[in-house]
């Protein structure tokens, strides 16, 4: 959070900083002048004003700040030692949010900040709701405060589980903000998208000569200190890699490839998976202690097929974005909450998106058919039965893709009369297929 602190008094204004600066960044001005200053260069969640700050005969020209406040959307506080009826009726017909005593804030200051925090974390919440994570879904939504209580009294390492296209990432963002805010940098990776060896260079950073090629590069836990690091796809991250994560979050420190100089290193850590890490513990390419490590508090993001009711909802919500007003018949809209949505909200998007680039602003039946037919989100042309999903949803993919390796085989085999036959058959390597072969305890192998 950040804060205005418009105050003459300068052992007041050193008060309210020290107590200010336990919840945020504070800047703070002395005259109205330099007030209006900060206001052009910075973003403000809170404004504490004072009534009087100069000698003139203005007694309340602190009040002239309101009106600046109010219309950036800051929550505007008069902080005043004057407890006269007149200076109160005066700050609140100027539009102030709430009035306080200088002498009893001093007392208890504590007492007076707690719920202002609180008030702004709501508002925070809602209007992400409102504008960035738009849902209906009362399960969602108390998920998702539960989380921010969390995280709020001291929790590092959250885990975000749900399908592609979910908004993991937007709620990796909401978490920084509530919780670390300007205080620290938000630094995200994909780990996916990052061949695995240099994943190791790209999180600590490398020193020259470290290996062929290698020059110095700051890595990612230097660059977040003080902040929130998210790493997406998180089952993508070598065991290695896992492991020093693992003693970066506990010891707060980490050390470049090709040195022995530690740097340190304090982060919150948010990581999000649409895979069952349960199953890659049980494969091995998960280490169940990081796992523990990095689920500190685990939030399931439900799919977009479980929450019919917000399609409408979202789709307004892109409408606005576009040039020229959009309409959706009502079959049009049937068609649109009957389908599943693989690609989540990602993907609804793209739909809105398509539909504006080809300025067809009027949604029906035809423009949901061609999107799906080019798209092939056709469901008769699924390559898996709902069957296979189920089996999919049960066991995890890589069960799936080994029986089916393991029955192709058999059958190729039982075709081509030896194993050598049936992995050209199969279009795989002869090593790999004896592998698996010999996996189905099924007898010499007449290679």
């Amino acid at each position: 959070m950040k804060f205005l602190v418009v105050e003459d008094d300068r052992i007041f204004r050193h008060k309210l900083l020290s107590e200010l600066s336990l919840f945020g960044e504070v800047i703070s001005a002395s005259s109205k002048d330099q007030a209006i200053e900060a206001f052009k260069n910075h973003i403000f969640d809170v404004c504490f004003l004072d009534l009087n700050l100069s000698d003139n005969d203005d007694e309340f020209e602190g009040l002239d700040l309101i009106k600046i406040s109010k219309g950036k959307g800051i929550l505007s506080i008069v902080l005043s030692s004057r407890e006269s009826d007149h200076a109160k009726r005066e700050s609140f017909r100027k539009n102030c949010d709430r009035y306080i005593v200088k002498k009893k804030f001093l007392r208890t200051p504590k007492k007076y900040l707690d719920p202002i925090i609180e008030s702004l974390d709501k508002t925070k919440l809602n209007d992400f709701f409102k504008n960035i994570y738009i849902t209906n879904d009362l399960l969602l939504i108390e998920s998702i405060k539960q989380l921010q209580q969390v995280v709020s009294a001291g929790c590092l390492s959250v885990l975000i589980t749900g399908k592609t296209g979910t908004g993991k990432s937007l709620i990796a963002k909401l978490i920084h903000e509530i919780t670390v805010g300007n205080k620290g940098p938000f630094v995200s990776l994909n780990v996916g998208q990052i061949p695995k060896n240099l994943i190791e260079a790209e999180l600590f950073g490398t020193t020259k000569g470290a290996f062929t090629g290698a020059e110095n590069k700051t890595g990612l836990l230097e660059k977040v200190h003080g902040g929130t690091l998210f790493l997406d796809e998180i089952d993508s991250l070598p065991k290695l890699a896992q492991v020093k994560i693992q003693v970066a979050l506990e010891e707060g420190t980490f050390m470049k490839l090709g040195s022995n100089q530690q740097i340190k290193s304090n982060f919150k850590l948010i990581t999000s998976t649409c895979n069952d890490l349960y199953n890659l513990i049980k494969s091995g390419s998960l280490r169940e202690d990081f796992f523990y490590r990095i689920k500190g508090y685990e939030l399931s993001i439900p799919s977009l097929k479980d929450r019919v009711d917000d399609i409408p909802l979202i789709l307004k919500h892109f409408m606005k974005d576009m040039p020229f007003e959009m309409s959706i018949s009502s079959k049009a809209m049937d068609m649109i909450m009957s389908n599943p949505w693989p690609g989540n909200i990602r993907q609804l998007k793209d739909f809105i998106y398509s539909s504006q680039a080809i300025n067809n602003y009027f949604i029906d039946e035809k423009t949901v058919q061609n999107y799906f037919k080019k798209n092939n989100h056709i469901s008769e042309k699924s390559v898996l039965s709902s069957k296979l999903k189920k089996l999919i949803e049960k066991e995890g993919l890589q069960y799936l893709i080994d029986q089916i390796e393991k029955e192709a085989i058999t059958e190729a085999v039982n075709k081509a009369g030896n194993l050598t036959k049936a992995s050209e058959y199969l279009r795989i390597g002869n090593r790999r297929a004896k592998r698996v072969y010999n996996q189905l305890d099924l007898g010499v192998c007449n290679v």
